[in-house]
């Protein structure tokens, strides 16, 4: 047997085995039985979520208190007091004010654009509604996230719910979600909203709000994404003002690792709207109530400055990103620094050729014909 022979088959059994393991990975579900718990220095339980959590991560509770991430031993995480939160500064709080009594204060606000909600993970649905965890046709998440469209709209927002299915419920559904979200992004949105559910045992998901039972909602932002700061901000002031509404019906923010889209704009969350242990009735109930929260939010921004201060930040990160690899891609095919910085001047040499070279000739015709033209006499010679 030749050896060509044996190399062609063993060189499709080492393919098969480098993507096995991911294809196997991107098909994973969601691990429904194991939740994290959050300890504070004390031990005492401070928060709980089925997203995976890492060293740095943090958490700004229920009753406003900041931890960070120290350990993580299986389940558990160890963290440390950071501080207590002020959601909003007392100028933020005073300008929310004029600004509910004396609508006309902000004659363009982020109240005039439309606010986009969408759901990643499609699939999600509540065990003792739908009888499973996961309908990959679509799950009872969409239901959840319309309500909460439903919940926009009588508050007088108008609300863009797209309900396209990004399943599996795999690594890629964030790539498959992004399409949708930039789809959404093109109506110029004040805010994007995208919708799911948690794990973990009910009792710890559930409230009582206005006398009845509802799923609390748990914002989530990405601390791996440009507009990270922009977006905590309006993180905060949503939940001050769910606050001061429905007490106790948002049980925190959490920044974890991870990007989930919220790139995109700087008033971008994901909401995390009960257990799938919860009766979908309750999440739709807590959905709308916090959709009640969003024109003050969006009133207290305002169209100031300050609404898309995040977007300049990504801006520069998107520079800053595009100059490191410009300088790798010329270090690595030239092979040295001098070499690179060579044949970047050589590069801005022809860019600058081709620019003022045309430039320099359009203003040499221009004197030439100056030149060539009668003179027109100047004030003096007509007296």
């Amino acid at each position: 047997m030749s050896k060509r022979v044996l190399i062609i088959p063993l060189a499709w059994l080492c393919v098969f085995l480098l993507v096995c393991p991911v294809m196997a990975a991107n098909e994973a579900d969601e691990d429904l039985e194991g939740f994290f718990t959050l300890l504070g220095e004390d031990g005492e339980e401070i928060f709980w979520t089925g997203l995976q959590l890492g060293v740095g991560d943090q958490v700004i509770t229920a009753d406003n208190k900041r931890y960070q991430v120290t350990a993580v031993n299986g389940y558990q995480a160890e963290t440390r007091f950071v501080e207590e939160v002020h959601l909003m500064s007392e100028p933020e709080e005073a300008a929310l004010a004029v600004a509910e009594n004396q609508a006309a204060v902000y004659p363009v606000t982020l109240l005039d654009r439309p606010v986009g909600v969408y759901c990643t993970h499609s699939d999600e649905s509540y065990v003792p509604t739908e009888g499973g965890a996961s309908v990959r046709a679509g799950g009872g998440i969409l239901h959840v996230a319309e309500s909460f469209a439903r919940g926009l709209k009588r508050a007088g927002v108008e609300a863009i719910f797209d309900n396209t299915l990004h399943a599996p419920h795999d690594t890629a559904a964030y790539d498959r979600s992004r399409r949708t979200a930039e789809n959404l992004m093109q109506r110029q949105l004040g805010a994007l909203f995208d919708i799911h559910r948690d794990t973990g045992p009910e009792e710890k998901y559930e409230a009582e709000v206005g006398g009845r039972k509802v799923a609390q909602v748990a914002i989530v932002i990405g601390r791996e994404n440009p507009a990270m700061e922009a977006n905590l901000e309006f993180a905060r002031r949503l939940k001050a003002v769910a606050d001061r509404l429905y007490p106790g019906l948002v049980r925190g923010i959490l920044i974890a690792r991870g990007r989930y889209n919220q790139d995109l704009t700087p008033r971008a969350v994901l909401l995390e709207v009960g257990t799938h242990n919860i009766d979908r009735a309750s999440a739709e109930r807590g959905a709308m109530l916090l959709a009640e929260a969003v024109p003050e939010t969006l009133k207290s921004i305002s169209g100031s400055a300050e609404a898309d201060r995040g977007s300049w930040s990504a801006v520069g990160w998107i520079v800053l990103l595009s100059v490191l690899g410009l300088g790798g891609y010329l270090l690595l095919s030239t092979g040295g620094i001098k070499e690179a910085g060579a044949k970047l001047r050589r590069m801005f040499g022809r860019e600058m050729a081709s620019f003022f070279g045309p430039l320099e000739w359009t203003q040499k015709r221009f004197r030439r014909s100056r030149e060539e033209s009668p003179r027109r006499p100047d004030r003096d010679d007509e007296d």
